[in-house]
């Protein structure tokens, strides 16, 4: 058997599988056909005037992501502020660990205030634990989320 008859048994039998057994005509696609935004050019039409309408677009969108001077000022004051913002964490955090580990459970009192004057003092070592370790659970994530913030920060 020539290799062209066995080329076209296996074409057949491709045909085959992909139409219905009923004998029925396959259905005809309704699916829309990509758009190729290269298609002028690869037709070969114009491809001069589509090679210059994409640099222009392309310039444009870069136009339109550059910030201007006002921008990067405006940014380079709030990156600041973020700054000291992490630094100032990163202070409490060291203060609060020294805080810790000062303590002895027996001597410690934390005392609450509100803005109208009236205070709370709790001295009860049970409480003060646990309102240690809340609060240092509480600056920790604070500290990494303003830690990711400074390194995805664009000036």
């Amino acid at each position: 058997m020539s290799t062209v008859k066995t080329i076209a048994k296996a074409t057949a039998k491709k045909e085959n599988v992909q139409t219905p057994k009923n004998g029925a005509t396959p259905k005809s696609s309704t699916k829309p056909e990509k758009l190729d935004m290269f298609q002028d050019m690869k037709k070969g039409s114009n491809s001069e005037a589509v090679k210059d309408e994409l640099k222009e677009q392309t310039k444009l969108l870069i136009a339109n992501f550059k910030p201007t001077a006002e921008d990067r000022i405006k940014n380079a004051e709030k990156f600041k502020i973020l700054t000291e913002k992490y630094s100032h964490l990163k202070v409490k955090k060291e203060e609060l660990e020294k805080f810790k580990i000062s303590s002895d459970g027996t001597k410690e009192r934390i005392y609450f205030e509100n803005s109208e004057g009236f205070k709370l003092e709790v001295s009860n070592s049970n409480i003060i634990e646990e309102m240690i370790n809340l609060a240092e659970l509480t600056l920790n994530n604070i500290l990494i989320n303003t830690q990711s913030e400074v390194q995805n920060f664009v000036i």
